[in-house]
């Protein structure tokens, strides 16, 4: 169930009444003709902040979902409720080797016979370096047309929520996946995302 990536919203309904922390029942204005169950849902103050990841729909009723994760913070009445247009799911019987890593943005460079001195690039950030290993080539396949299609080749941002089920705004740091087949014919896919914004949607 996460991580995943998705990208914009397919539908969205606001909440009948305040959402108190630690609960899964999120009362829902329309949700039997809105929303249905096994769909990965999000949920939002009124002004799209505070964000939160809620799992997939466990049963729906005629004014209310229930989440298979529990609220973290309240929200007042009004707040948005949605599930994901686009998303994909890494694949669940994978242990992807996941490495979070802070580039400072500064590049050392060294004058022949001279001091060092320092040169800003670019803005401090963090980076995911992820690689799945013994992928299907059809899996490895879905994951090149997430990329492809969803982040248009690193040009796109997109949503990415982390196994502590933290929602980042993301994009592909460099458009090269690196592809390499092992003894079983399986692949193992690499790329890098750079964590441009947390608690953001896209």
């Amino acid at each position: 169930m996460i991580p995943l990536f998705c990208q914009s919203k397919d539908v969205q309904r606001e909440t009948s009444a305040a959402v108190g922390a630690g609960v899964r029942i999120i009362p829902t204005l329309g949700a039997a003709e809105s929303f249905r169950a096994g769909r990965r849902v999000f949920l939002s103050k009124f002004d799209l902040t505070d964000i939160e990841f809620l799992g997939s729909i466990q049963s729906v009723a005629a004014d209310a979902v229930t989440v298979a994760f529990a609220t973290r913070e309240s929200k007042g009445p009004g707040a948005k409720l949605w599930t994901p247009q686009s998303l994909f799911e890494w694949p669940v019987s994978l242990e992807p080797a996941v490495q979070r890593t802070q580039q400072t943005g500064v590049e050392v460079v060294r004058a022949i016979g001279g001091p060092a001195y320092a040169t800003r690039l670019r803005q401090p950030q963090w980076v995911e370096t992820v690689r799945f290993d013994d992928l299907t080539d059809e899996r490895a396949a879905q994951l090149a047309e997430w990329f492809d299609q969803q982040a248009a080749g690193g040009l796109e941002q997109f949503s990415y929520v982390d196994a502590a089920r933290v929602l980042w705004r993301v994009a592909l740091d460099t458009p090269v996946l690196e592809w390499s087949r092992n003894a079983r014919h399986l692949l193992s896919v690499g790329f890098r995302l750079q964590l441009i914004a947390q608690g953001e949607y896209v």
